[in-house]
């Protein structure tokens, strides 16, 4: 099994790292401007798209405040461990726990009834998601996971779990928040979890899907304990036991 020990650091993080010591070393006011993407990405050598990305993570930790149209601003020299306030991350872990019990039910539904063009969709939405990881692009990441879990669900073909599945799968999911600062294995591992899922569909083999769509949750479950500090509930933590999942 891979660990962290002696990995290079990515360049979201030495982007991070960089942001966190500009804010402490130059003494900025609280409230100033912080320099536009354009010069933090020449001052770093960076992509613009990983200085966003590094200002989202600040920004979730409610040290700066992103404008639309008018930039980043400083709003707190403090940095919190963990994207999400203590009560968001309990929130988060009944959310995770709500989704173990429930999705994989939905999509197994789907796969006895979702159509062939739903599932040509399904697997151009998987295509885009790859695409989105590849770019580093966390906003068309965004939008593609939560199309593809959104289609899974509309092959049900009742628009109540539809909305069931939009519920259990928010926009704001702290996994946006730091899927670039994850370890490459561990990206690929997500991946290849949403890929398990339709190949399993694909063969409409319901059981399948129901037990990669299993792994895929407590698989998340892991990943945002171990980077976002949001606790597993003991049901997770026995059921990734139970079945031997690891990310």
């Amino acid at each position: 099994m891979p660990t962290s020990s002696a990995r290079t650091m990515t360049k979201e993080e030495h982007s991070l790292e960089r942001l966190l010591a500009m804010i402490q070393n130059e003494r900025l006011e609280l409230g100033s401007r912080l320099p536009t993407e354009r010069a933090l990405s020449e001052q770093f050598g960076a992509s613009r798209n990983t200085i966003r990305n590094a200002l989202r993570v600040l920004e979730a930790r409610g040290m700066v405040e992103v404008r639309p149209g008018s930039g980043c601003y400083l709003r707190s020299r403090e940095a919190h461990n963990g994207c999400c306030a203590r009560g968001a991350r309990q929130d988060w872990s009944a959310l995770l726990e709500a989704c173990y019990l429930l999705f994989p039910q939905i999509a197994a539904l789907s796969t006895e009834r979702i159509t062939g063009e739903q599932l040509a969709r399904l697997e151009a939405r998987l295509m885009d998601l790859s695409r989105a990881l590849f770019a580093r692009n966390q906003d068309a990441l965004r939008e593609h996971m939560n199309t593809f879990l959104r289609g899974l669900a509309e092959g049900t073909g009742n628009p109540m779990l539809v909305a069931v599945a939009e519920q259990l799968c928010p926009g704001n999911s702290p996994l946006h928040e730091i899927i670039f600062f994850l370890h490459d294995y561990e990206r690929e591992m997500l991946f290849g979890d949403h890929a398990k899922v339709l190949q399993a569909m694909k063969r409409r083999d319901s059981q399948e899907v129901r037990r990669c769509m299993e792994e895929r949750i407590l698989r998340l479950s892991l990943l945002l304990e171990r980077h976002a500090e949001v606790p597993a509930s003991p049901l997770l933590r026995n059921e990734r036991e139970r079945l031997e999942v690891f990310a």
